[in-house]
């Protein structure tokens, strides 16, 4: 089954839902992939609010037709690009095309909020599935802008203007 736009919403996410995003990551790679080489594992509920930067963060998530929360991800401002981080989709709701849906939303949202054209990411270099979603929406692999150290677990991809 496909996700569906219009039955799916993005509505800004608060703390409540934590709990729920944390049980997605049940090992340190899963958590890694998601939130970075510097997201602690094990987290406890504040270690992982805290390296989600919440709520310091715009925070998003993905609700499908019944409510379940599908998606998540997170957007700011940085070096005149809308940053996109910490994208996750449920495990239980993967291979349905919400990451795509999720993407396209938040990229469309960080724009609006923001008020910026172009798009960037990090990804970690072995998040295969990761890596083929941001490049069929456009993203291509560009020179490292800051923390060269990432640069050894990283690429950082840009997108300019907008996605088709």
């Amino acid at each position: 089954m496909q996700a569906e736009p219009d039955s799916a919403r993005l509505l800004k996410a608060d703390a409540a839902m934590i709990d729920t995003l944390r049980a997605w990551f049940d090992s340190e790679e899963a958590v890694t992939n998601w939130g970075g080489p510097d997201f602690r594992f094990p987290f406890s509920r504040e270690s992982f609010r805290q390296d989600c930067r919440w709520p310091e963060l715009n925070s998003y998530a993905l609700l499908d037709e019944s409510n379940t929360i599908v998606g998540f991800g997170q957007f700011y401002p940085s070096n005149n690009y809308v940053r996109i981080a910490r994208i996750g989709v449920n495990p239980d709701s993967r291979q349905r095309g919400y990451g795509r849906l999720l993407m396209l939303m938040l990229m469309t949202e960080g724009r609006r909020v923001l008020g910026l054209s172009d798009c960037c990411l990090f990804v970690m270099k072995d998040n295969v599935a990761a890596s083929a979603l941001y490049h069929s929406l456009g993203f291509e692999i560009a020179d490292f802008p800051v923390d060269a150290r990432l640069a050894n677990v990283c690429e950082f991809m840009i997108l300019k203007g907008h996605a088709e």
